[in-house]
């Protein structure tokens, strides 16, 4: 005669353990077969099938056990858990093969602005999403009422669900940012009071690295409210002036001035694009004559050494032509009381 323990006689209990042995020994020689498979969907998926053996396992062991009794209830409990587990693991492998499929389908990824980073980000997004669903499925297993235990927290409730939308809004500007292509990495930038090369963008933020070698993070979500100068084109950085000149400038003057600044830029052999090159009369300003110069600059690295080498020479140019940059003035008439 059986001897009963916990509610269950011993026979119970060593057929569970031969299930759950024979459960072990499947997986190891699942996991010894693919291992000379090549493909890479087996070696994805040998993981999870393990996962779902075990699974099994434990829902044909909790049969050994009486109904009524715990042990029942919390191996099959513990079977249940392990199928969300290995279900949402198989969902998120399916969710990172269709995201890579896509990326590979250039006419898609093209129209898309699909990168490198916006497969990271999705896939970040959509593990992020389906262990949010698989957490909330396993505390309902456990008897865990999830909306219930959210509200019951009261304050600490309301901070989390703020927490949560703050962080939800930078997810959304991450993918927005992306998908629309408004600024890239290397990009050169202006938000807000900051200029620079956007050296990331990630799930939450973005970061830029300013000309003083300083990193700035921003979050997503605060970009997608701001405006955004992005001074990269297809052809390299865009370099953008406004040279204001005196009004004591004649027209010859002014006119040569707007010549010399052309010849200087297209003298320099890094500036290989010379059709961006737009040099002119920009407007009649409040202190100045205004001349807009425009240029791209296709090796980033350069960028630095180009503009100063500009500076210097426009300085020279136009200090030995007598061209002289107007600063704000005022004329004043001060009125003569005695008459």
């Amino acid at each position: 005669m059986d001897r009963i323990i916990w509610d269950n006689p011993v026979s119970s209990y060593l057929l569970f353990l031969v299930a759950l042995f024979s459960a072990i020994i499947i997986s190891f020689v699942i996991f010894f077969f693919t291992k000379r498979f090549k493909g890479k969907i087996i070696r994805r998926v040998k993981s999870i099938i393990i996962i779902i053996v075990i699974s099994l396992s434990l829902q044909i062991a909790s049969g050994f056990f009486d109904m009524s009794t715990d042990m029942h209830h919390y191996t099959f409990l513990a079977a249940k858990i392990l199928y969300v587990i290995s279900f949402t693991w198989l969902l998120i492998k399916l969710s990172y093969f269709g995201i890579e499929r896509i990326y590979k389908m250039k006419h898609i990824a093209e129209s898309m602005h699909f990168t490198h980073q916006v497969v990271n980000l999705l896939k970040k997004a959509s593990f992020l999403f389906l262990s949010v669903i698989a957490l909330t499925m396993v505390l309902n297993l456990l008897g865990f009422n999830v909306f219930s235990l959210v509200t019951g927290l009261g304050i600490g409730g309301l901070a989390v669900a703020l927490g949560a939308q703050e962080i939800l809004a930078n997810i959304i500007g991450g993918i927005t940012i992306f998908i629309s292509g408004l600024i890239k990495q290397g990009d050169f930038v202006e938000i807000e009071s900051h200029s620079g090369y956007i050296h990331a963008i990630g799930m939450r933020t973005t970061k830029i690295m300013r000309l003083d070698g300083k990193m700035v993070i921003i979050p997503n979500s605060h970009i997608m409210k701001t405006t955004i100068i992005n001074h990269t084109s297809d052809s390299g950085v865009i370099q953008t002036y406004v040279l204001p000149l005196q009004y004591s400038m004649n027209a010859e003057q002014i006119k040569r001035a707007s010549d010399i600044v052309r010849e200087i830029l297209e003298k320099d052999a890094r500036i290989t694009d010379k059709k961006s090159i737009s040099v002119g009369f920009y407007k009649f300003d409040v202190y100045a004559l205004n001349l807009y110069v425009s240029f791209s600059i296709t090796d980033i690295s350069l960028a630095g050494e180009i503009k100063e080498d500009f500076h210097y020479l426009v300085k020279h140019r136009f200090d030995s032509e007598k061209i002289n940059f107007a600063y704000p003035t005022q004329t004043i008439k001060i009125a003569d009381k005695n008459q």
